[in-house]
């Protein structure tokens, strides 16, 4: 081993735990000719019974954030080498990657994006490690865990006649640095598969949410249109945590047996009802129009203001309209002497051809918000006023944040990003109110 390395050179030991099967040693004989360079020994070794699985791709940063040079391992019996010069790196591992998208320039700012679908069959894993390279012999740890979380949701008791069942989940980011911070808050769309009587989406792994909730919307089609109901789990989600999110459409469902997870962390399991007599809340039937190709978000279409598209597919999604006027000086529906001032406008108004609009759910509130702040929402507004309706606001004139009603106007949001949804008030007379309609459109 001695011979790969010259006499002037400084040796420098990193040993990295990277979950491997068994103890193994990396070298690494790309030595410069320079004095100046250090050579990098790597030693891995398993930290838990899970193999990591290959290639791994070691990444090596310098302080300012430059990738200096990047290494695979094909296999625990490979060797590699490297060369650096003195001075501090950012050491980054990743498996499990080929699902994920990597830039070819990148930096150590530089983000791992997810897959299309913004969620991904397969768990990525991610270790890292700060080195100062000096002379003499260092030793540094890498263990590598997984950077994302593992979500399921089955659902149980399900309407016999519903023909297909998709889950939507609100604000998950879609982005993870080569630092470890987390953007690109998105919401996401599952379809659900039905295996013995109970609808599931099976395992699928998600990077965090950006808010301490995540508002899960349930989707549930028949022959006679789409309901849409809604549950909220107040926590933020954990990298290494598996979730399992247990509905049932009328009765609690009661968990037996249980789950190996390998080497994940302890499982978080949620239990919750929807549909009726559940707390959570009915949207009105959808209605049904077929079409020659589906309208994109922030778009017109027969006039009306596309302001979002949930579930679709090849041939069919859920179109969430926004109308197009907006009132102000409202009350909510927790106010002590006029309650129902909100709702009797939803009953009554009437925008072109459509009828039918609903005070947006909590559900809708989050999605919307989280889709359209700073710069999406001045260009929805541009949209907005192109048809002659009315801007959407974040402030008023004295600066004041500006809450739309939702929720049958009993709860209250901002279109600003990682916002809060809060109650209403019962004195207040200031909040204003968008309404929505939900048209599912087909093209088959």
């Amino acid at each position: 081993m001695e011979a790969i390395y010259k006499s002037s050179l400084k040796l420098f030991s990193l040993s990295m735990l990277l979950l491997a099967g068994s103890c193994t040693t990396v070298d690494f004989d790309e030595v410069a000719e320079s004095a100046q360079k250090s050579s990098l020994k790597v030693m891995t070794r398993s930290s838990n019974a899970e193999e990591l699985n290959y290639p791994v791709i070691i990444y090596a940063f310098n302080e300012t954030g430059k990738l200096e040079t990047k290494q695979t391992l094909s296999s625990s019996g490979e060797s590699l080498s490297l060369a650096l010069n003195e001075g501090l790196y950012h050491l980054v591992a990743l498996s499990d990657f080929s699902d994920y998208s990597i830039p070819q320039n990148i930096s150590y700012e530089s983000f791992i994006s997810m897959p299309d679908a913004k969620y991904s069959s397969s768990a990525l894993r991610m270790g890292a490690a700060d080195v100062n390279l000096k002379s003499g012999s260092q030793t540094s740890n890498i263990s590598l865990s997984y950077a994302v979380s593992s979500v399921c949701l089955s659902l149980s008791d399900v309407p016999s006649d519903v023909k297909s069942v998709a889950v939507t989940l609100s604000n998950l980011n879609t982005k993870k640095s080569f630092r470890g911070t987390e953007s690109g808050s998105e919401t996401i769309t599952v379809n659900c598969k039905k295996e013995n009587g109970n609808w599931t989406t099976g395992n699928f792994y998600v990077f965090g949410n950006g808010s301490n909730s995540l508002v899960i919307s349930i989707s549930l089609t028949s022959s006679d249109g789409t309901e849409t109901y809604g549950y909220t789990y107040n926590a933020s989600l954990k990298p290494g945590v598996p979730y399992q999110f247990i509905g049932s459409y009328t009765e609690g469902l009661s968990v037996n047996g249980s789950i190996d997870f390998g080497d994940w962390e302890d499982a978080v399991v949620a239990e919750f009802n929807f549909g009726p007599g559940s707390s959570s809340k009915k949207s009105a039937k959808t209605e049904h129009v077929s079409v020659t190709s589906i309208p994109e978000a922030n778009t017109l279409w027969k006039g009306h203001v596309v302001a979002g598209v949930q579930n679709q597919t090849d041939t069919e999604a859920d179109l969430i309209l926004l109308s197009l006027n907006e009132w102000t000086d409202m009350t909510s529906a927790n106010h002590a002497t006029n309650p129902d001032a909100a709702q009797a406008l939803a009953d009554s108004y009437v925008e072109a051809d459509m009828e039918n609009w609903n005070i947006p759910t909590r559900e809708q509130a989050a999605y919307l918000k989280g889709l359209y702040y700073n710069e999406g929402l001045s260009s929805l507004n541009t949209t907005i006023e192109s048809a002659g309706g009315v801007a959407l606001s974040v402030e008023d004139e004295k600066g004041a944040n500006v809450r739309y009603l939702c929720e049958n106007a009993t709860y209250t949001f901002v279109f600003k990003n990682n916002s809060s949804i809060t109650k209403a008030g019962a004195t207040v007379s200031t909040y204003r109110l968008r309404l929505v309609k939900v048209v599912h459109v087909s093209t088959e």
